[in-house]
């Protein structure tokens, strides 16, 4: 399968790769590659967390478990938030243009690379959450060592991806990644009412 041959290149940062993905745009395989990545890696943090109160929490009936995966949450945020975001910084950090505009290539590129990419890190993530369950703890704030690794990853990943796709310098692809981080809120707002204990 080309996109899995595409995604193992690209975590040598080969930028053909991604180039050769981005090309092909493939928003229903790029969507499929993460949701089992995703599903991969939240399911396997559930059964090793199982003990801790806001899994246990989730045992209460199918709907309420569903929606504690976050997975129709991160979905909806990722592509009607993040990805427009993304698109629309990089733009901002690049040109000096008034009107910011999101075009249906760019839109698709994008999805098509970073959704099997994230998704792909996740599946390399969820056997390390499994060897290694402990916690580390970093002064008042607490992470798992899978969890820890899967964001450094994913962090490292999109910055070279955002860099490639919108051919901006590090500094300007930095820039961009950094100030995405102020679309979170609305993550946090999506997974607190639609699963308000989790």
């Amino acid at each position: 399968m080309r996109v899995l041959g595409d995604l193992l290149s690209m975590l040598a940062f080969r930028a053909r790769s991604l180039r050769s993905l981005a090309d092909r745009a493939g928003i229903v395989t790029g969507i499929l590659f993460f949701l089992i990545g995703f599903l991969a890696y939240v399911l396997t943090r559930n059964k090793i967390y199982a003990s801790l109160p806001e899994v246990a929490s989730l045992q209460d009936g199918a709907v309420r478990y569903f929606l504690g995966l976050h997975l129709i949450q991160i979905l909806i945020f990722l592509l009607a938030v993040y990805v427009p975001a993304i698109i629309i910084l990089s733009e901002a950090i690049s040109k000096d243009r008034a009107v910011l505009s999101i075009s249906k290539r760019q839109y698709r590129s994008h999805v098509a690379v970073l959704f099997p990419l994230w998704g792909l890190l996740s599946l390399i993530a969820a056997p390390l959450q499994w060897i290694e369950p402990r916690f580390l703890v970093l002064s008042v704030f607490e992470i798992s060592f899978g969890m820890l690794i899967r964001m450094l990853l994913i962090l490292a990943y999109t910055l070279w991806a955002i860099r490639e796709l919108n051919s901006l310098s590090p500094a300007q692809s930095f820039g961009a990644l950094v100030l995405s981080f102020f679309t979170f809120p609305v993550y946090y707002w999506l997974v607190k009412y639609t699963c308000p204990e989790a």
